[in-house]
C-alpha cells in the first residue's frame, strides 16, 4: 500500500493514466508463459514491491481523513478584484498542528530511533512560505 501510495505522490499526482503505465511495466514481466507462476521484477538482485491496481489504490486514498479543508477563493479572495483571485484549497492549522505532533510523538515511541529536539523536548516549532509547511525536526 505504502509502495503504491508514494509510487503515485511522487513528485506531484501522477495522475490515472502515468500510474497505470507505471503498474504495467512494474507489474507484468516480460517472457514469462502463460498459465506459468509470473515472477517479480527485479532490479539488482532486489524484488520490486508489487503495485496496486490504480482503482484499489483510490479506494484507500478517499478513505484518509484529510480533516476540514478550507477553500482559498472563499476564505481570503473576498476583497480582493475577479483576476486577483487565485483557486486552491488549504488545511486549517488548528486542526492539522495538534494531529501532526502526535504523529510525531506516536512515532517516537513507536521505533527505535528517536527525535532530535531543537529546543525542549516535545515542544514544536513550524516553518510556513513558499513550499507550503515543514514540521522543523531533524531525524
Amino acid at each position: 500500500m505504502l509502495c503504491s501510495i508514494a509510487t503515485y505522490f511522487c513528485k506531484g499526482v501522477m495522475g490515472k493514466a502515468k500510474y497505470r503505465s507505471v503498474y504495467q511495466s512494474i507489474s507484468m514481466k516480460k517472457g514469462v508463459k502463460k498459465g506459468s507462476k509470473q515472477q517479480r521484477l527485479k532490479v539488482m538482485g532486489c524484488k520490486i514491491p508489487s503495485l496496486l491496481p490504480y482503482n484499489k489504490l483510490m479506494e484507500h486514498i478517499k478513505t484518509i481523513n484529510l480533516g476540514k479543508i478550507g477553500n482559498v477563493r472563499e476564505v481570503f479572495c473576498a476583497d480582493l478584484k475577479e483576476e486577483e483571485k487565485v483557486n486552491g484549497c488549504f488545511r486549517y492549522l488548528t486542526d492539522f498542528l495538534p494531529s501532526l505532533a502526535s504523529f510525531c510523538l506516536t512515532l517516537e515511541q513507536q521505533t527505535e530511533e528517536r527525535l532530535l529536539w531543537f529546543t525542549t523536548p516535545n515542544t514544536f516549532q513550524v516553518v510556513l512560505g513558499g513550499g507550503g509547511w515543514c514540521p522543523f525536526w531533524k531525524r
